[in-house]
């Protein structure tokens, strides 16, 4: 019996203890818990810059098609400050250029014909705003209707997706 209890002091532990198992957990899963927040960070923010660079490229394109089309114009034959007919320069139907609030969309109708939307085209979608400002030759002050002497028109609009809401402006010369 004596030869049992001098081996057993000879013994040396080995192994962890129960604390500092505990704490070596506790550590993992705060460490886990601060790295999954920055992963869900930089994958919010990617999302979103994707979202904006989309809503962006696509407000470009709109707005490019737009001024074209309006650089062109010969004639203004009906106008507010969301909608225009007007004809195109070497095209003998009319052209008209809306927003569809129902849809949120703007739209490019090439054949002048509300009844057949065989000939339009979407130009952006996800609009939330969009508004048409005409301006005349001799004054500053804008209107929301187009009259004879309008030589300018200068054209707003705000796409929205979320938190990305990119506006863009830009004022076209009509050359009658």
């Amino acid at each position: 019996m004596l030869n049992n209890i001098s081996e057993n002091q000879g013994y040396q532990k080995s192994g962890f203890t129960l604390v500092e198992l505990i704490c070596s957990l506790v550590l993992v899963g705060i460490i886990g818990m601060v790295g999954s927040t920055m992963i869900i960070q930089l994958v919010q923010g990617f999302v979103l810059t994707r979202t904006a660079t989309e809503l962006t490229q696509i407000g470009q394109f709109a707005m490019t098609r737009i001024a074209k089309e309006f650089s062109g114009i010969t004639n203004i034959s009906m106008g507010t400050s969301n909608d225009i007919t007007y004809t195109f320069r070497d095209h003998a139907a009319a052209h008209r250029v809306y927003y569809d609030s129902g849809q949120k969309k703007l739209m490019l109708d090439s054949d002048g014909n509300p009844a057949t939307s065989a000939d339009c085209n979407t130009l952006a979608d996800r609009v939330s705003a969009f508004t048409l400002t005409y301006y005349n030759r001799f004054t500053d002050t804008g209107s929301d209707e187009p009259s004879a002497s309008t030589s300018l028109i200068n054209i707003e609009f705000t796409l929205a997706d979320g938190f990305v809401q990119p506006s863009f402006e830009k004022c076209v010369w009509i050359r009658k």
